[in-house]
């Protein structure tokens, strides 16, 4: 098992953050998953893999879920298990998301051999775009909103 730790922050509040990850979150409830495609670079070259998963999320705490994926049939890409959290930093007025938790690098004992030259980077590659594809969406979801709320009424 390797670990991932990714962040990535966001000129959004911290309430819209939640908001908007409740609802969005809510989607791919346990049971009803749902299907994204993450994306990764075999580190030294130029080759782009990108995999579909199915991701499942539940409520864990006020301010955190639980976040699951597994890869379609096939492939490198490994299956995760870990924790969404939201926080801020003080210092810059920005909301964090904060992803970390364990994943199983695939083809068993091949794998680990995999998982020490590429996989461990492809883990956290594909970490990394889950929270970018979060950020992304609230980020055109909070400027559309300021914006409404600025020219909306005219």
């Amino acid at each position: 098992m390797g670990t991932v730790d990714a962040r990535i922050s966001l000129h959004c509040p911290k309430r819209l953050v939640l908001a908007y990850l409740s609802e969005g979150l809510s989607a791919a409830a346990p049971g009803n998953p749902k299907r994204l495609v993450l994306r990764s670079h075999l580190p030294a070259t130029h080759i782009e893999l990108a995999k579909g998963v199915d991701i499942e999320c539940e409520v864990e705490g006020d301010f955190s879920w639980r976040v699951r994926w597994k890869p379609e049939e096939g492939g490198m890409y490994p299956a995760f298990t870990g924790r969404l959290s939201v926080g801020d930093d003080p210092q810059d007025g920005l909301t964090i998301l904060h992803l970390r938790g364990e994943y199983e690098a695939p083809l068993g004992e091949a794998g680990v051999v995999f998982d020490k030259a590429f996989g461990h980077r492809m883990a956290h590659d594909t970490a990394a775009e889950f929270l970018m594809d979060l950020a992304g969406t609230m980020r055109a979801r909070y400027a559309f909103e300021q914006a409404k709320a600025l020219y909306g009424s005219r």
